[in-house]
C-alpha cells in the first residue's frame, strides 16, 4: 500500500533551518532523502536536540537505520520522538514529512491505545516480534485497516535503562488481503463442491482410492465413510457392467470417458437387495506437471428417475407401434404417458409432430417444460416453433428434430433459454407409413452444473 508522498491534503514541510556552525555528524553525511531532511530540520526546539549532540548509541542506530533498505524507525526518549528512513516514508502516507521529530504516539494518534500498549512492553525491556499487526490508520484517503510485520528491539543507555526503540517493519496489507480473498474463494468453492446437485469425487492412483467426495456422491453410493477407500470396495456390484475397466482405461490411456444413463447396482445393507441406479457421468484423467496421470476426476448426475422413465417410454413406444390402429388404445397410452411420465417428471419432456411443410409443432408438453419457458399450456400445445420462438430459434429447433428423424436414432443438442443452458435428447417415435412422424424430446437445464465444472476444471 505504498503511495506517492505528494498525496492530496499533505501537510507542509516544517520550517527548516540549517545547523548552527557545527560539523555535520558522519551518520547524516549521506545523499538519501531522509539524510537531507534531517540535516535541514530545525532541531533547536526538539526534545532530541541537535544530532551532533545525540548520544553515541542513538547516532550509531540512526546511521544503521538510514542505510537500511527495509522500512525502519527509531522512537527515542520519554516522548518516543520519531526518526525514520527513506523506506519508511511510503508507510506514513500524508503524515510525512510532518512526522519527523514528532512523538510516535502523536503521529499515529488514531491507533494510540494499541501502540501505547506495545511501547509499554518494549520500554519494560521486552523485544517484540509480530508476524501480523493490524491497525486502523488514517494515512491516505481516510481510515483503513493496515497490516504489518513488526520487529521492535529496546535500546538501553549506559546505565541499562531502556531509552529507545529500534524497529524494522514491513507493510503486508496487500498480501494479507490477497490471502483473505484466496481463502474466501476456496471456502466458496468448497461450499459449491459440497452442495453441488451432481455427484463429484476425486480418485487417486491406479487403485482408484477416493481422495475427495461430495455429499451427492456419498448419497449415491450409500456410504459416508468413503475417503481413503477404493471404489471397488465401496461399490462391489457397480463394476459388473465394466465400470472398473472404464476407470482403468481412463487412468492408463489418459483419455476422458463419458457415459449416458449407465446402469449399475449399489450394494444393499443388512441383507437388502442391491439398488438399481442410472447415472450420467464423466471420468476425466487428472495429470501432474509432467503430464502423467495421477488420478481420475469423477462428475455426474443421478438420472435414475429419467432412466426408468425412458425405459418405460421405450416399452410404451413398442406397444403403440403394435396397436397404432386401435384409436382407443392409442388415447389410453397417451393418457398413461402424460400421467406417469410427463406430469410427474422433474425433467422437461415434450412430443412434437411433423407438419406437411417439414416443420414441427407441439403435440404434448409437461409442466416442467412450461416452467422452463414460463408459458401456459394453451400458448404452446398445437403451435409451431415459428409461432412461439424467434426465427433463429425456430430454425434451429426444426433442424435438430429433422436431424433426429433422418438418423432414426436419439439425437443430442444444446440450446440457450434465457440465461441458462438446456441439454436435450430427441428420440424418434416409431410410426406407420402414411402417418405423421413424431419426436419425443427430454431435456434438463445444466447451467449450474456447467459453471461448477468450469470452476473445478480451472
Amino acid at each position: 500500500m505504498q503511495r506517492s508522498d505528494a498525496s492530496p491534503g499533505a501537510k507542509p514541510i516544517p520550517s527548516l533551518t540549517p545547523f548552527p556552525d557545527v560539523k555535520v555528524p558522519p551518520f547524516l553525511a549521506g545523499d538519501g532523502a531522509m539524510c537531507q531532511a534531517m540535516r535541514r530540520f530545525d532541531w533547536s526546539g526538539n526534545l532530541l536536540g541537535h544530532p551532533h549532540a545525540w548520544p553515541q548509541s542513538l547516532q550509531t542506530l540512526a546511521g544503521l537505520m538510514l542505510a537500511c533498505a527495509q522500512p525502519t524507525f527509531i522512537a527515542w526518549g520519554a516522548n518516543h520522538t520519531l526518526v525514520y528512513n527513506d523506506a519508511y516514508v511510503p508507510l506514513l502516507g500524508r503524515k510525512h514529512p510532518a512526522a519527523l521529530g514528532q512523538g510516535y504516539l502523536d503521529v499515529w494518534s488514531e491507533a494510540r491505545a494499541e501502540l501505547a500498549s506495545l511501547l509499554d512492553r518494549i520500554w519494560a525491556g521486552a523485544s517484540v516480534h509480530m508476524e501480523d499487526m493490524a491497525f486502523v490508520l488514517d494515512r491516505y484517503d481516510g481510515p483503513e485497516t493496515a497490516h504489518f510485520w513488526f520487529s521492535g528491539t529496546p535500546v538501553r543507555d549506559d546505565a541499562g535503562r531502556v531509552t529507545g526503540l529500534f524497529c524494522t517493519c514491513t507493510e503486508t496489507t496487500g498480501a494479507v488481503l490477497a490471502r483473505q480473498r484466496e481463502e474466501e474463494t476456496n471456502e466458496r468453492l468448497a461450499r459449491m463442491f459440497e452442495q453441488a446437485p451432481g455427484f463429484i469425487a476425486l480418485l487417486t492412483g491406479p487403485e482408484h482410492r477416493i481422495e475427495l467426495a461430495n455429499a451427492a456422491y456419498k448419497r449415491l453410493v450409500g456410504c459416508e465413510d468413503v475417503v481413503g477407500r477404493r471404489v471397488a470396495d465401496i461399490l462391489p456390484n457397480a463394476f459388473e457392467h465394466g465400470h472398473l475397466g472404464m476407470l482403468d482405461d481412463a487412468y492408463e490411456g489418459g483419455a476422458a470417458f463419458h457415459s449416458a444413463a449407465s446402469r449399475f447396482f449399489v450394494q444393499g445393507t443388512d441383507g437388502e437387495a442391491a439398488a438399481e441406479r442410472f447415472v450420467e457421468f464423466v471420468y476425466q484423467p487428472v495429470t501432474d506437471a509432467d503430464g502423467q496421470v495421477t488420478g481420475i476426476f469423477v462428475e455426474g448426475i443421478d438420472v435414475t428417475e429419467r432412466g426408468r422413465a425412458e425405459t418405460a417410454l421405450r416399452l410404451l413406444n413398442l406397444t403403440l407401434e403394435q396397436r397404432i390402429e386401435e384409436r382407443t388404445a392409442q388415447l389410453l397410452s397417451r393418457e398413461a404417458l402424460i400421467s406417469t411420465f410427463f406430469n410427474h417428471s422433474s425433467e422437461c419432456h415434450a412430443v412434437f409432430v411433423e407438419t406437411e411443410d417439414g416443420k414441427f409443432r407441439f403435440e404434448e408438453i409437461n409442466p416442467a417444460t412450461l416452467r422452463l419457458y414460463n408459458m401456459s399450456r394453451e400458448a404452446v400445445v398445437g403451435h409451431s416453433f415459428e409461432e412461439i420462438f424467434s426465427p433463429a430459434a425456430a430454425a434451429f429447433l426444426n433442424s435438430q428434430l429433422a436431424a433426429c428423424l433422418r438418423s432414426g436414432a436419439p439425437h443430442r443438442y444444446e440450446r440457450s433459454v434465457g440465461d441458462g443452458i438446456v441439454e436435450a435428447v430427441a428420440t424418434p417415435v416409431p410410426h406407420e407409413p402414411g402417418s405423421a412422424r413424431r419426436v419425443v424430446v427430454s431435456a434438463r437445464e445444466v447451467t449450474a452444473r456447467r459453471a461448477l465444472e468450469e470452476q473445478l476444471r480451472q
